[in-house]
């Protein structure tokens, strides 16, 4: 009685405000776990690692530090919207692609919007942007599309 309950529920339909919400919902989350381990790290680094520096200087650290964040850890973050997705059935990819494009189009704007006067650092912002783009896109992928005991 329970497994079936449990797969109609999995069946039942979902209005297009569940599911943009959703998106929304998961797009704003990983914005934020993605800021979360960036502000972590350059905490960690600045306490933990290297406590002598002054504030410009982890300022300067974090510019640097962060985009590496953002490759590191957009795999499982985005694999992680790729699951939760998986609730929609077939539109899961859909869903998930959904919410890398509107990543991937904040991070275009935010491209647009540094300095192109930092030796190097444009180019730097650049390369990490495109591996980062990469794991979001695999791991969104990923996450909707590979199987499992919640999902084809």
């Amino acid at each position: 009685m329970a497994a079936s309950s449990s797969s109609s529920l999995a069946a039942a339909p979902v209005s297009n405000l569940q599911f943009w919400g959703a998106v929304a919902a998961a797009f704003v989350l990983s914005l934020l776990v993605m800021l979360a381990c960036a502000y972590a790290w350059v905490y960690i680094y600045s306490v933990l690692i290297y406590s002598a520096g002054d504030q410009a200087y982890y300022e300067a650290y974090a510019q640097v530090a962060s985009p590496v964040v953002a490759v590191t850890v957009a795999w499982p973050v985005f694999f992680a919207v790729g699951r939760f997705m998986r609730r929609f059935g077939r539109r899961a990819l859909f869903a998930a692609m959904a919410v890398v494009v509107i990543n991937l189009t904040m991070d275009a704007a935010v491209l647009l919007s540094v300095s192109r006067d930092a030796d190097g650092a444009m180019a730097h912002l650049v390369l990490m942007s495109l591996f980062s783009a990469l794991g979001k896109l695999g791991g969104a992928y990923f996450g909707a599309s590979a199987p499992g005991k919640d999902g084809p």
